[in-house]
């Protein structure tokens, strides 16, 4: 008959089995390969599209308070097949250009007080000025055609708030718009008159920054008997550098102009950036840290879910350059995007 352990054994063993496994849980520290860091703290470049996870386009961009990047954006819908979808405005924003962190929703077409209809929320263009941001925007109305939208916020992450629409003088409406804000203080706001003719108009606007302060004007932007850059009125964009002024705008690819003045005329028309990946070229262009910036859109882009199109867009940024005379050298659109720059708080 086999005899039963002791107490004293009983403890003894307990005592053994307790070490043992302490050695083990040791060891296998020890050799347990180390947790790898976040991959987007040793990332040096945004890589493109910088917005994966939802489709985004028409990329108006604005450097705010400590120099974060606000980057406003369209919505494409992934089962697109057509621009009358699109809907739900949307903002991100970066310190480094290479984590954005998305907003979500800050305007959308059932927001709108003089909207009738869902969908056709295109290109919009944002500015801040004397504390409050505004958002400007295109929308077709059931009965009264295309005009102009603003929406205010306090915060550059919205919420927007519905203002109406731009009027003024002989003011007709519009698309895709773009304000800008000249260093004399001075507001301008350019727009296409019509998706038939595509002609680019400007006007000086009021201080309540929803009025025009004069007829509107067409610009002049060199392209009289130019082969391809016909339609200057899509994709309008400006900016100022070393006292020039910018008419930049899109044909399916990317052109800009120079003048002296915001209202032009312009001239040395040339090409900027190739259209293609799948959709036209449609753009920002902004200074960040000293460094040019060139925003814009591509269609090639299959997020899992979808291929990209002409109407399932994505976001991307990659370098601008200038050369000596002034114009704009081509843009290299690259998978690697913008390298990481300064941190800001």
């Amino acid at each position: 008959m086999q005899r039963g352990f002791s107490l004293l054994e009983l403890l003894i063993a307990l005592v053994v089995f307790s070490v043992g496994m302490l050695a083990i849980a040791v060891v296998s520290l020890s050799t347990e390969p180390a947790l790898s860091r976040d991959a987007d703290a040793d990332r040096q470049t945004s890589g493109n599209p910088i917005i994966k996870h939802v489709r985004t386009a028409d990329p108006s961009v604005v450097v705010g308070e400590n120099g974060k990047v606000w980057v406003y954006t369209s919505h494409d819908q992934d089962d697109a097949v057509n621009y009358n979808t699109m809907d739900g405005y949307r903002v991100f924003s970066s310190s480094n250009l290479i984590d954005w962190k998305d907003h979500g929703e800050i305007l959308h077409s059932k927001d709108l007080s003089w909207g009738n209809q869902p969908g056709f929320m295109f290109a919009p263009d944002a500015v801040y000025r004397n504390g409050t941001w505004y958002l400007y925007f295109p929308h077709l109305t059931k009965s009264e055609g295309w005009k102009i939208g603003v929406a205010t916020s306090e915060k550059p992450q919205g919420p927007f708030k519905d203002q109406g629409f731009v009027t003024g003088p002989k003011m007709k409406g519009g698309f895709d718009p773009r304000c800008f804000i000249d260093p004399d203080g001075k507001v301008y706001l350019y727009w296409g008159s019509s998706f038939d003719t595509h002609a680019p108009m400007v006007a000086r606007m009021k201080d309540n920054m929803m009025e025009l302060a004069e007829e509107p004007r067409t610009i002049d932007y060199g392209g009289k008997g130019h082969f391809t850059a016909k339609k200057a009125g899509e994709g309008i964009y400006m900016h100022k550098r070393e006292g020039v002024y910018y008419f930049t705008f899109s044909d399916w690819d990317g052109y800009a102009a120079m003048g002296d003045s915001p209202y032009g005329p312009f001239n040395r028309l040339h090409k900027i950036a190739e259209g293609g990946n799948g959709a036209q070229d449609h753009h920002a262009i902004i200074q960040i840290e000293g460094k040019w910036y060139y925003f814009y859109h591509v269609g090639n882009y299959n997020d899992g879910k979808a291929d990209g199109s002409l109407y399932r867009r994505n976001i991307c940024v990659d370098r601008l350059y200038y050369n000596p005379d002034g114009t704009i050298k081509l843009v290299k659109k690259t998978g690697e995007g913008a390298k990481r720059v300064k941190e800001t708080k």
